[in-house]
């Protein structure tokens, strides 16, 4: 049964009906309010368009990832094999770290993307210290780096790294 949620349901239906150029919708809400059942109603009316409806994580790298399942699942990244969350520890040298995604692709090839959620735009010394990160790893072919920041970049895009800022990203 739907009851008492009709101003949600319009809202939702309004969003989904723009949805050409979209990758992602977030709703949001306190557990257990509806926000699976408000999703199903709204699908009900769209056919042809694949709701694929996740839990969504409390952090912006978690929700990042559920984009990137989104765009793969529209096959726009057709030869993703694998993403999540790299960590690695390296007790010789004593160094650790973690890359927010990763997406391994066909032939065991590697993108990296570090998110950043920054009130200001992330700087070119800050995406080369997580590129000099990247460099001590060992047994992984990177073929790609990548930084997404919801306020941008101070730089102009590099050809060797992937620069995704919030308006691209909320396409």
């Amino acid at each position: 049964m739907f009851i008492g949620r009709e101003k949600e349901l319009k809202a939702l239906s309004a969003e989904l009906s723009t949805w050409k150029n979209k990758t992602a919708v977030l709703i949001y809400g306190k557990r257990r309010v509806g926000k699976s059942t408000l999703i199903n109603e709204a699908a009900k009316v769209f056919d042809g368009i694949v709701v694929n409806h996740l839990c969504v994580t409390s952090t912006f790298e978690g929700n990042l990832e559920l984009i990137f399942h989104r765009m793969a699942v529209q096959g726009k990244y057709p030869d993703i094999e694998d993403f999540g969350s790299y960590w690695y520890d390296d007790p010789v040298n004593k160094t650790n770290a973690e890359f927010d995604c990763v997406i391994r692709r066909t032939g065991d090839l590697y993108d990296f993307y570090e998110c950043k959620f920054f009130d200001r735009a992330m700087t070119l010394q800050e995406c080369e210290q997580e590129k000099d990160q990247l460099r001590k790893i060992q047994g992984i072919k990177v073929t790609g780096i990548g930084f997404i920041c919801a306020e941008g970049f101070d730089f102009e895009s590099k050809t060797d790294f992937i620069l995704i800022d919030g308006e691209t990203l909320y396409q």
